[in-house]
């Protein structure tokens, strides 16, 4: 009986040995699924996949995390596909948002800044904040809530950009030429639903800060 497991483990050694060492295992394809801004040449360059090396051997782990320094990129999945394959899945960042500061900060939806890597500039329907600094994790959380709650109501895409004056001190400049007084960043769905009725109202200066009693200035 012993003779016989030592056999068996002789045998599966040698299988090991020769599913690592096979020819017909190396990487020869990297594919990429999931980019919407970034082209998959980006991503191929940052993976750095040592195509020609074993597939069964290839630091899966490594490769994901080197994706991810991309700063467009939130998440890397990488699999190994039998049986010379390997596919890279990513999951961009959402840019809700930017800030000029000479230079474009995009904001992502959980509030996050990040330098814009390929040079396009913002997607046309990220609204431009000013009055709050890339770092104000805080105030740029907020912003991205009322970013949200306009966005749900269809009313992002009339804004032209939003200022900050302060935790308590929002405010919307809509592209028609009216402004809405927003106020603190609460309530953002009642509001939401008050700037878009006034949308087709005459523009002007409207304080939405309590969606029950809007007034104009």
């Amino acid at each position: 009986m012993a003779k016989k497991i030592a056999a068996a483990v002789v045998v599966l050694v040698l299988l090991g040995v020769i599913l690592v060492f096979a020819p017909v295992f190396t990487v020869r394809e990297v594919t990429v699924r999931g980019t919407t801004t970034l082209s998959e040449q980006v991503v191929v360059d940052a993976a750095g996949v040592p195509v020609g090396d074993n597939l069964l051997r290839l630091d899966a782990a490594g490769i994901a995390q080197r994706v991810v320094q991309i700063p467009r990129v939130r998440e890397a999945t990488v699999k190994r596909r039998l049986p010379s394959t390997v596919a890279i899945d990513v999951v961009e960042r959402k840019v809700v948002a930017w800030i000029d500061t000479g230079s474009t900060v995009l904001v992502d939806d959980r509030g996050e800044t990040f330098a814009d890597p390929i040079d396009a500039g913002p997607p046309p329907d990220a609204m431009r904040i000013e009055g709050v600094a890339p770092d104000d994790a805080e105030l740029l959380s907020k912003a991205v809530e009322v970013i949200a709650a306009l966005a749900e109501q269809d009313v992002a895409q009339h804004i032209d950009h939003l200022s900050i004056h302060g935790p308590a001190e929002f405010v919307l400049h809509v592209r028609n030429g009216s402004t809405f007084i927003w106020g603190a960043p609460e309530d953002n769905r009642n509001k939401a639903l008050a700037a878009q009725t006034l949308l087709g109202q005459e523009s002007g200066q409207w304080n939405i800060s309590d969606p029950t009693m809007v007034t104009r200035r």
